[in-house]
């Protein structure tokens, strides 16, 4: 157990015994509370998930690859509007990765999945979310098509084991409020290295119990690699794309715009950005046109009837090549979405500008992306030395064991294995990669109080196996029942009304006898504002 500088104000917990009584109908009180609850009910919504966002061409499709290594191939005309038809143009997909109790928690999804009136609580090897808009409308996915998913995660399993079993691909449904199956997790190790040395002669029984420290430093090294990686990433500025010129087509509804009717000399911020590029563009082009972006619900005759001539002119940049157009005349406006097209011989030299643009931007692209290896690999090679310093500590804890004759207490250490989950997904939303566990079978009477003796009740209780990547969800009441692995190491915290959490670490549980069956549980409140994802961390993985 490592005490870092918030742990240093969370000193060892007084729990006190009673006997407590649980209310007769407590698993209805709890199915009614979380009934009330939304399905997927974040527990701290100041703190916004964070995605990564990717352009692609809706005709081209192609191959989108994450900062931690995962794929998604994205087929061509994938995607469609609410009314089923495939959009034209540029899609931003945005994709997040979610990987440990840490995330899960703050996503506020839920990790049990119900079959046959049983529930179970779903380990995790990975859980994405994707959805995709364009111009502000969200996308769907057709239904003839599928993307492929190639999630990059670590899973615990025993040193004697090669490969996890179980895992299976489970999709979201938040209208039933369950999680659906959909196909086995096609799970492959990344790196057969990875495997410690001196481990093939253990025993084959696999673990249940975490080395002690190593899981926790492990994790703290895979943390500090991806946090090294985002800040060598966010440190070289990525070139922007240039954008291929249009031609005017006999289908398209065109217009002129004087650009003296919109250049406000005092525009600040995305007005003046729009501005800027547009009297390079206006100063370039002759005779540049504009056209209303393919599927924009607005009647062109109206546009041309009360809009011609206008009072006020203002725009903005918006998705891809488009720009946000708002036109004022007296007591009407309307809001036009629009991109620039061009004609004859305005367009042959803009299609040879693009081209030697493109060249340059590749250019800088490669130029980039070698820094960006050269740096990141020095970091991962940093990190690699501190794992085999890890590992091998690790394999001496082994050797003593098995020296002193405890090759069972040998085996049931557990650590990480790199892998990657292949599957398919049908359908944008959240993506779970898990095999489902039984109810466990250790239960507690517990009643809830804060370090001033008063009683908890009425919120949410959150509950970690640290043997399993997954988190449990409890009604915290007067008196509660909570089930548990008594062998593992577990930790257990609320958030408060006040949006702090209230917290009853690992240590406390060695208070807990393990012949009892009633518990009050001293909660030690934690006086931390917490703005982000980091703060969060820091108090969880103490």
């Amino acid at each position: 157990f490592r005490v870092g500088a918030i742990a240093a104000a969370v000193v060892l917990l007084v729990a006190a015994y009673f006997v407590l009584r649980p209310s007769a109908n407590y698993n209805e009180l709890q199915k009614a509370y979380f009934a009330s609850r939304p399905y997927v009910d974040p527990p701290l919504k100041h703190i916004s998930p964070q995605f990564a966002s990717f352009k692609i061409d809706n005709k081209e499709g192609g191959e989108l690859v994450h900062s931690t290594g995962s794929k998604l191939s994205v087929p061509p005309k994938a995607f469609v509007n609410s009314k089923g038809l495939p959009v034209e143009g540029d899609v931003t997909l945005h994709f997040r990765e979610m990987h440990d109790f840490v995330d899960f928690f703050l996503s506020g999804i839920p990790m049990t999945y119900d079959s046959a009136g049983v529930e179970y609580t779903l380990e995790s090897s990975g859980m994405i979310e994707v959805f995709a808009e364009q111009n502000g409308e969200r996308l769907g996915l057709a239904r003839d098509k599928t993307i492929g998913v190639e999630l990059v995660s670590r899973v615990n399993v025993s040193p004697t084991l090669e490969m996890p079993k179980g895992f299976n691909i489970y999709k979201l449904d938040e209208e039933s409020r369950n999680w659906v199956y959909t196909a086995v997790d096609r799970m492959s190790l990344i790196d057969e290295n990875d495997r410690l040395p001196g481990l093939d002669n253990l025993a084959d029984a696999p673990g249940e119990a975490f080395a002690e420290g190593f899981e926790v430093e492990m994790n703290a090294l895979n943390l500090k690699l991806e946090n090294e990686k985002r800040k060598i990433e966010q440190s070289i500025p990525v070139p922007v794309k240039p954008y291929k010129p249009q031609k005017a087509s006999s289908d398209d509804y065109v217009f002129e715009l004087d650009f003296s009717a919109f250049n406000k000399p005092n525009a600040t911020g995305k007005l003046a950005e729009a501005q800027q590029e547009l009297a390079q563009l206006y100063q370039e082009y002759d005779n540049m046109l504009w056209r209303l972006v393919p599927g924009v619900n607005v009647d062109p005759d109206r546009l041309k009837a009360q809009f011609a001539e206008v009072e006020d002119v203002s725009i903005a940049k918006a998705d891809g090549a488009a720009y946000e157009i708002q036109l004022r005349k007296g007591n009407e406006s309307i809001s036009v979405l629009a991109e620039p097209v061009l004609t004859g011989s305005d367009y042959t030299k803009a299609v040879n500008d693009y081209q030697a643009n493109l060249q340059e931007w590749q250019q800088k692209m490669a130029q980039r992306q070698q820094v960006l290896q050269e740096k990141i690999q020095a970091v991962e090679k940093s990190i690699a030395e501190e794992r085999k310093a890890l590992e091998e500590k690790f394999k001496l804890q082994l050797d003593t064991l098995r020296n002193k004759g405890l090759e069972a207490d040998a085996s049931n250490m557990v650590v990480q294995k790199a892998v990657v989950n292949r599957f398919q997904i049908s359908s944008l939303g959240i993506w779970n990669c898990d095999r489902p566990l039984p109810p466990y079978m250790t239960q507690l009477t517990a009643k809830f109080v804060d370090d001033n003796g008063k009683t908890l009740s009425h919120l949410k209780g959150y509950l970690v196996d640290k043997d399993r990547n997954t988190i449990g969800t409890f009604y915290v009441a007067d008196v509660a029942r909570i089930r548990f692995n008594a062998k593992s190491e577990k930790l257990l915290w609320l958030v408060t009304p006040d949006g702090k959490i209230a917290l009853f670490p690992s240590e406390g549980f060695k208070q807990v006898d393990k012949d009892a069956k009633d518990f009050t549980f001293t909660l030690r409140k934690i006086d931390k504002e917490l703005k982000d994802e980091q703060d969060v961390r820091e108090i969880l993985y103490l």
